[in-house]
This record gives C-alpha cells, sequence and structure tokens, in this order.
C-alpha cells in the first residue's frame, strides 16, 4: 500500500508472470486527478527504454494501463526498499548499497535527453519561500531561526555558483529504490522538473539523516558521515562547488519540513523538534566545511 493507492499482487493468465496492479483508494477517486496515473504510466514506458538498464541497475517495466481505474499494471519486483534493507542487513553492507543508490541516481541524470547544462540556484526565490510561509515558528525558536540566518548569509555565494541541470528523480529516497539483492530497481521516478541535480542528492541524504534520528535506526547515525561518502562516491564527479551548493539545499529542504511540521498539530512539532530540529546544527558545519571562500 502506498500514500494514495493500493497494490494488488496477481499472476497474468496469458504470460504467467507475476504482476502489480497499483490503482488509487475508491474513496480517493473522484479527487484523484486519472491523468496522474497515466502520466506515471509514461515516464515508466520512456525510462524502459531511456535509462540504461542492466543486470544491476534499472526502473520497473508497465505492461500496461486502464483508463477507467487510473490503474497502472506493471512487474512484480522482489525484494526490500533501501530503508528495510538498511534495518535488516549488517552495517557493513551499507556502504556498499549507498554506493549502488548514487550510482543508480548518476544513471538515471545521464539519461537525459536534453543533456547537462548549467544553472543558477534562485536562492532569493526560496529565501522568500522559507520567510513567507514559516517565518512565525522559524522566529519562535532559537535553533531554526539560527539555521535560517545562515542559510540567508551564505545565499549571496550560492547565488554566485552554477552547476549542471538535469532532469530529476522528483522523490528520491531509500523508500524509493528497491533491492532484490542483484538488482536496484528506482520507484516512483517523477522528472518533473530540470534542475541542478544536487536536489535529488539533498532529499536522499536528507532522509537518510532522518532515518538515523530514530531509534531503529541509531547506529546509522554514528556512521552517517561514512554513508554519505559512499552515496556521492557512488554517484561520482561531486567536486567541493557541488558540495557547497549541496548541503545549503539540504539545510533549505530541511528547514522546509521542520516548518510545514509546526504549522500542523502539537504531535507533528513536537516529532519536527525531535528528528529534525537537531540536524540542523551539523548541516551548517557541513555548509562551513565546504565554503569556498574569494581568493585576494
Amino acid at each position: 500500500m502506498r500514500d494514495n493507492s493500493v497494490i494488488n499482487y496477481l499472476i497474468c493468465s496469458h504470460c504467467r508472470k507475476e504482476v502489480i496492479i497499483k490503482v488509487p483508494f475508491k474513496e480517493k477517486l473522484l479527487e484523484y486527478d486519472i491523468s496522474q496515473g497515466l502520466n506515471e504510466y509514461l515516464i515508466q514506458r520512456k525510462l524502459e527504454t531511456k535509462y540504461p538498464q542492466s543486470h544491476q541497475f534499472g526502473t520497473i517495466i508497465p505492461f500496461g494501463y486502464m483508463d477507467k481505474y487510473g490503474a497502472i499494471i506493471m512487474e512484480r519486483i522482489r525484494g526490500d526498499d533501501l530503508k528495510t534493507y538498511l534495518l535488516k542487513s549488517n552495517h557493513h553492507l551499507h556502504t556498499k548499497a549507498l554506493g549502488c543508490a548514487g550510482a543508480w541516481l548518476r544513471y538515471l541524470h545521464n539519461s537525459c535527453p536534453r543533456g547537462y547544462e548549467n544553472q543558477h540556484i534562485d536562492v532569493e526565490a526560496r529565501i522568500q519561500y522559507l520567510d513567507y510561509t514559516y517565518g512565525n515558528p522559524l522566529r519562535r525558536n532559537k535553533t531554526a531561526y539560527s539555521a535560517f540566518s545562515y542559510l540567508k548569509k551564505e545565499s549571496a555565494k550560492i547565488k554566485t555558483i552554477s552547476i549542471p541541470a538535469t532532469w530529476g528523480h522528483g522523490d528520491y529516497k531509500p523508500e524509493n529504490i528497491i533491492y532484490d539483492g542483484v538488482k536496484y530497481i528506482g520507484l516512483d521516478i517523477q522528472l518533473k522538473d530540470y534542475s541542478v541535480f544536487v536536489y535529488d542528492l539533498a532529499s536522499f541524504l536528507n532522509h537518510l539523516i532522518i532515518m538515523g534520528q530514530g531509534i531503529r535506526y541509531r547506529r546509522m547515525k554514528s556512521c552517517y558521515s561514512q554513508l554519505e561518502k559512499g552515496f556521492l562516491e557512488g554517484y561520482g564527479n561531486i567536486g567541493q562547488a557541488d558540495k557547497y551548493l549541496l548541503h545549503w539545499i539540504q539545510l533549505y529542504f530541511m528547514l522546509c519540513y521542520w516548518g510545514r511540521y509546526q504549522l500542523q498539530n502539537r504531535f507533528f512539532a513536537a516529532y519536527a523538534n525531535g528528528y529534525i530540529l537537531p540536524t540542523l546544527t551539523d548541516l551548517q558545519a557541513k555548509i562551513y566545511s565546504e565554503r569556498i571562500y574569494e581568493v585576494g
């Protein structure tokens, strides 16, 4: 079961292959935009040929789409999502798995038909968004506001740097990559925007950081630096300027996560204060460690 859909496991009566049928919840069908399912199916079709499918990396293969139900028929993948795998496996396997997750993402970015083009991050728009949307809770919390102030301070330098842009996964996180013991398969690929490549990296690493705040994944917290290194080395060709922008985007995303929870209820606010707030100081330190200083 996913956030807005039910996953049905069946066997095709013609080819006898195991298949999945992903169907929106009935109670949400009226508000569900049928084009969302069709768009997901068309993305899967596109990636079937654009992504370099191999014995180690790939994307899910679609078999068909049912307009009436907004349902997608696709191959069944046996295995664990990476979040579950990291919990079940020995920790010496984690760095290898994270390296493969980085490599999978690099193949996705490289497969963009448009190729890479350098872009700047619109830092003013992001600072304004944070201030307008979450300004009140940010100002009420000393740690969060300190992180927000540091983000603004570094924005003057950030906006001068351009790095490669490509199409993006749109929701890259450990839960959206399946490992069956041999092959890594990406899920829920959105290809929404053509933007700087570090967005997908920041999303994945932030989910990894937040996982490490939980009791079940606490052992990952102590070796996060090693896991991050493995992920980035798997992705490959990451320079100091790239890391500087990456950590800035990570801090921006974390402040968005934290602010969104603060605007909901006390339970979500407490979750954010326990799981997200402690990460802000560490991300500021990472930005500082990769900061590019003016020469002369």
